[in-house]
C-alpha cells in the first residue's frame, strides 16, 4: 500500500474514489505511480499467461520499457497499434459492427454497451461523428458515477442492468488509451487513469484475455503518461 498513489490499493468498482482534491506530492509522486502500474502488470501478465493469452505482438515490445523506471519508452507507430488491437478486439465478439448504433434517438431505444463500445475499438484511432459522441458519452457517464452499466437508455442516457462487468472497464480503458496513444487528449487521459485504477485494484480476479487487454491498456496509459512528462520536462527546460 502506498500512502503516495492510494488510488488503486482497495477494490475501486466496490469502493469508487473521490479523487477531490488529492494532495500534492511532487517529484515522488510519478515514481509511486510507476510503481503501482508495475506491480498491476506484472500481477496481469502472469493472469493471462496462466491461461496462454500472452499480449499482441504490437504492444508486447513495449512492455520491458513501460515497466522500468527509466522515463524513456519506445512509442510504436499509430497503424501498428491499431493493427494489434484490431486483431485483439476481433477475438471478444465476432460480427461486431463497425459503426456505433446513432446516439440520438427520440424514442426509448436500449444500447448494449459491449457491442457499442467494441465498435468503438475498431474505429479507433480516427474517429468522427457517431463515435466521437459515443466516446464522450462514456466519458462523461464514467466521470459522473465511476461505473459502467450493462446497457444504457436512449434518450434519458440512463444506465442500466449490472455494472460490474469487467470487460466493460477493460474495453474502455482500451479505447481511450488508443486515442490518447495516438494524439495528445488531457481529458481521455484523466479518465484513462481512473480506469486503471480501478482495473490495477481487481488485476488479482482477472485471468486469460481479460488480463492481457488490461495490461495492454495499462501499458499504453504509462507509454502516455510518459511522454507528456517528457513534455512538460522540454517545456520547463525552455523557459
Amino acid at each position: 500500500m502506498s500512502d503516495i498513489y492510494p488510488y488503486a490499493d482497495e477494490n475501486r468498482l466496490a469502493q469508487p474514489h473521490s479523487y477531490m482534491y488529492p494532495p500534492l506530492h511532487g517529484v515522488a509522486f510519478f515514481p509511486a505511480y510507476k510503481a503501482s502500474r508495475c506491480a498491476a502488470i506484472d500481477i496481469l501478465l502472469a493472469g493471462g499467461i496462466q491461461k496462454k493469452c500472452g499480449l499482441p505482438l504490437g504492444v508486447a515490445h513495449v512492455a520491458k520499457e513501460a515497466c522500468s523506471m527509466s522515463d524513456h519508452v519506445t512509442l510504436m507507430p499509430p497503424l501498428s497499434l491499431r493493427t494489434a488491437l484490431y486483431d485483439m478486439i476481433a477475438a471478444i465478439e465476432e460480427g461486431t459492427s463497425l459503426v456505433p448504433p446513432p446516439i440520438d434517438v427520440r424514442q426509448e431505444t436500449r444500447v448494449r454497451t459491449a457491442t457499442v463500445l467494441n465498435a468503438l475499438l475498431k474505429a479507433a484511432p480516427e474517429q468522427n461523428g457517431g463515435a466521437l459522441a459515443w466516446t464522450a458519452f462514456f466519458l462523461g457517464r464514467f466521470e459522473i458515477t465511476k461505473r459502467l452499466y450493462t446497457e444504457y437508455v436512449l434518450p434519458s442516457r440512463k444506465g442500466n442492468g449490472k455494472y460490474d462487468s469487467y470487460g466493460l472497464y477493460i474495453r474502455l480503458a482500451l479505447l481511450f488509451g488508443t486515442i490518447c496513444f495516438c494524439k495528445e487528449d488531457l481529458r481521455a487521459l484523466n479518465a484513462l487513469l481512473k480506469l486503471n485504477d480501478l482495473l490495477c485494484s481487481i488485476a488479482k480476479v482477472l485471468r486469460g484475455k481479460e488480463a492481457s487487454m488490461a495490461c495492454c491498456a495499462i501499458i499504453l496509459e504509462t507509454a502516455c503518461a510518459t511522454k507528456l512528462l517528457h513534455r512538460i520536462r522540454d517545456r520547463n527546460a525552455r523557459s
